[in-house]
């Protein structure tokens, strides 16, 4: 077909304009599938954020973020913003505020996180700038006022803080925050006053964790342990996600010696996101306490000050707590030596399993931490064995100071060594040391057994150095030394050791209960046995364990038997709860509960009994106060929360 020039000239352009159409409109459907599929993930993202899938959601975001366009990448930073928030990793939105800062002033909460960091770092210029941009449209004015009057106490302006919480109210809980800054600035003038702004906070807001976490520190200062623990639990729980009621919660357990569940509420808080200092506690813990299986943490700790030092931990033996031939020149490990205590420690304990006792008393005399110690008896004690170790007297490690003598919970072996720093009592030859001490003292198993005694069981263990202890030694080296290898290198460790130690009561009631665990039975039974003779406190509880036995072997007549003969058993809480199990064993519900209403008033498992009792005669108001009771006890029992909230649900049933 022959066409014109003109008609050739017209099918060029129509076939130009079809390509352009054709490559417009793979352009447009491209850009389309592009759109479409950033659009599907955004609301993936915010989806998985709504159902607190914080990592899952954080992967898309970030995959995303990388291929946006310049219009959307703003959507992708706040919806980041909003993750981190929820997570309440400040590294990373303080990383993004520095990347972007206008991003942040639609993120009221997370800009005060950012404030809050910037404040502890003490850039104040950078906490300036961001507080001045959100003054002219605070949504939460409560917390605006709090982060300022934190800031001016971190200045030393208490009189301006003080005035400034006087300043103004809030309604409801949005004031608790207020009135605890009013209580903890009352408080070392007047603890009524102080006591008084929180009981107002309290009723305002019961689940406020900084409410819960004050009234911990009171009670726990006017020794009130109990009620202390219930406090520190539940603004744990409030926020189980902040790092910092975690640590105080875990700092309360290690103040009681209870460092098993200190070490435990540390490591339950370590994660990729975990503060560096979480990670430095536990391993020291761990290393002086209760061993702990820690993996070494992920390469996203690489900013933390503390990570050198963290790092250097993990790369020590195992044999060893500090070594500076390894440390070598490392200028951001050796600048922490006089300001984390943790290192003063593990150079002490270093120095006495190397045989360095100079250096050990060098390291005690310079030592930084003295108001601060971890331990201030366990240190007292050392510099009082170490003067005498080296010059044959014991004195007084602070001159003109007089020892607390009965401090409740504290070793008989630190009450001996305070006792005899005292004038009066001080060794003479009418007045010696009395002769298992002196043995003690002079021998290689001396600082064992002052770690032993401070409860720090595997600083012990490692300083421990005579397989056979002497017979001339007290008796409790031998036991405490048995129960620190139960705990920390399992129940055949600690049989072995003990069978080869001089025979005694207390020795030999341990023995058989570890032999119980490991269901010697007829060993444990034959040990026992002839230790239920003895009308002490040893005899006493040899019965319980030997009835427990008994019972829990299928033999409740006998387990009975045990009880009648043992009046003293027979007429005790723990005797009347055996007697409680046992009626249970034998289906005599109508004898349980008649045992167990007996001492319901001084015993847990009565309570716990009647609570189930009672709910199951939907006797709710029974049920409920015996369950708000044992939480009392258990604060971190979550069953009992659950139990209480099914009481009310069941309740609520009921009355509709």
């Amino acid at each position: 077909m022959n066409l014109s020039v003109k008609e050739k000239l017209t099918l060029g352009a129509l076939i130009v304009l079809l390509c352009a159409l054709v490559v417009l409109g793979f352009f447009y459907w491209r850009s389309y599938v592009i759109t479409a599929q950033e659009e599907r993930c955004y609301a993936e993202a915010a989806g998985l954020l709504n159902q607190s899938r914080i990592p899952e959601a954080l992967t898309i975001i970030r995959t995303s973020k990388s291929s946006a366009s310049a219009e959307s990448y703003e959507k992708w930073i706040s919806l980041e913003i909003r993750a981190l928030e929820q997570s309440r990793n400040i590294h990373r939105l303080l990383y993004l505020y520095g990347q972007s800062p206008g991003s942040f002033m639609n993120h009221e909460e997370a800009s005060i996180l950012v404030e809050r960091a910037l404040l502890k770092t003490q850039n104040m210029e950078l906490f300036h700038e961001l507080r001045n941009l959100w003054r002219s449209h605070e949504q939460r004015p409560e917390l605006w006022l709090a982060l300022d009057v934190d800031a001016l106490l971190s200045q030393g302006e208490k009189d301006k803080a003080l005035a400034l919480l006087n300043s103004r109210q809030f309604e409801g809980p949005a004031d608790c925050g207020r009135l605890v800054r009013l209580a903890i600035l009352k408080a070392g003038d007047n603890l009524a006053d102080s006591w008084s702004l929180l009981e107002k906070a309290y009723l305002a807001d019961p689940r406020n964790p900084d409410v819960r976490s004050f009234r911990a520190q009171i009670l726990e200062y006017t020794g009130k342990m109990t009620q202390a623990r219930v406090e520190y639990v539940a603004a744990h729980l409030a926020e189980p996600d902040n790092p910092i009621l975690r640590d105080q919660l875990a700092e309360y357990y290690r103040r009681q010696g209870n460092y098993r569940l200190a070490l435990k509420t540390w490591a339950d808080g370590l994660n990729e996101h975990s503060l560096d200092f979480f990670w430095l506690k536990t391993i020291f813990w761990s290393r002086i306490t209760h061993p702990f299986v820690i993996d070494r943490p992920s390469p996203a700790l690489a900013d933390g000050d503390l990570v050198p030092l963290i790092t250097y931990l993990f790369d020590l033996p195992p044999d060893m707590f500090w070594d500076d031939y390894s440390l070598g020149d490392n200028p951001r490990v050796s600048r922490l030596l006089d300001t984390r205590q943790e290192i003063y420690w593990l150079r002490l304990i270093q120095a006495l399993k190397d045989g360095s006792e100079t250096r050990a008393m060098d390291l005690l005399k310079a030592s930084p931490h003295k108001r601060s110690s971890y331990h201030p008896d366990l240190e007292r004690a050392l510099e009082i064995v170490l003067v005498y170790r080296r010059w044959g007297v014991i004195v007084n490690p602070v001159e003109g100071e007089t020892p607390v003598l009965h401090k409740q919970g504290r070793h008989q072996f630190f009450q001996l060594l305070n006792r005899l720093t005292q004038a009066d009592s001080k060794p003479s030859k009418i007045n010696p040391i009395p002769d298992n001490i002196e043995a003690l003292l002079k021998s290689d198993e001396a600082f064992a057994a002052v770690f032993l005694a401070g409860g720090w069981i595997e600083a012990a263990l490692a300083l421990h150095k005579l397989p056979l202890i002497p017979d001339d030694f007290p008796d409790w080296v031998s036991y405490g030394l048995t129960q620190a290898m139960r705990y920390n290198r399992g129940n055949k460790a600690a049989i072995e050791f003990s069978a080869m130690q001089k025979s005694n009561e207390s020795l030999n009631l341990l023995t058989a209960e570890i032999m119980l665990a490991e269901n010697d039975l007829d060993e444990a039974i034959r040990r026992l046995s002839a230790l239920t003779e003895y009308k002490t406190d040893i005899g006493l509880r040899a019965s319980w364990l030997l009835s427990l036995a008994y019972l829990n072997n299928g033999n409740p007549d006998k387990s009975k038997h045990i009880i009648d003969d043992h009046a003293d058993l027979a007429s005790s809480i723990a005797g009347k709860e055996l007697l409680g199990r046992i009626a249970l064993s034998k289906d005599n519900t109508a004898e349980a509960d008649r045992i167990y209403g007996s001492v319901a008033n001084d015993s847990l498992e009565a309570k716990a009994y009647l609570a189930r009792k009672a709910y199951q005669k939907k006797d709710w108001e029974n049920a409920r106060a015996l369950t708000e009771e044992l939480l009392m006890h258990f604060p971190d029992r979550l069953q009992l929360r659950q139990n209480l909230d099914l009481i009310a649900q069941q309740q609520e049933n009921d009355n509709t």
